[in-house]
């Protein structure tokens, strides 16, 4: 072998190690970067998959509150046990009333708010909606009754 060839084949080995090692450089920080998306997307899909079955205990719920199949006091109970589960935020961003002495509390008059708004949407007949309001609005009076009511808006 010349000393030319020799040369040569130490070089292109050199190079070959140094390609190998800046491709295996930059593959690094890409796949950690590319696992650290993996993991935010599984995330934000397992966050999106709770938020859906919330909602869907919460639209199953209402319905049966608008049916007359469970009480205020019932339906509380199971959004609150369904926002423990899978939407803890929930009942954080709930904003009436201000000062509500529970989340208990603010979801039941979230729950006669949500009827209230409902009903002024409604443009058909409204009256077995305006029954249901009303049973709520009592339901809601005997269940907190120093709290302010969602009726008159005020809030605190």
């Amino acid at each position: 072998m010349s000393r030319l060839t020799l040369i040569v084949a130490v070089a292109v080995t050199v190079g070959m190690a140094g390609l190998g090692y800046s491709y295996f450089e930059d593959a690094g920080p890409r796949t950690a970067s590319m696992y650290q998306l993996e993991l935010t997307k599984r995330r934000l899909d397992a966050d999106y998959q709770r938020m859906e079955q919330f909602r869907k205990l919460l639209d199953q719920t209402l319905g049966e509150l608008a049916d007359e199949d469970v009480t205020l006091a019932q339906a509380v109970d199971r959004i609150e046990e369904a926002s423990t589960s899978y939407y803890p935020i929930y009942v954080q961003k709930i904003s009436f009333p201000k000062r509500a002495a529970s989340a208990r509390e603010r979801i039941a008059h979230n729950i006669v708010r949500h009827f209230i708004a409902v009903m002024e949407d409604s443009h058909g007949d409204t009256t077995q909606l305006n029954k249901v309001l009303c049973k709520l609005r009592l339901e809601l009076a005997s269940m907190f009754p120093a709290a302010p009511t969602a009726t008159t808006g005020s809030e605190d």
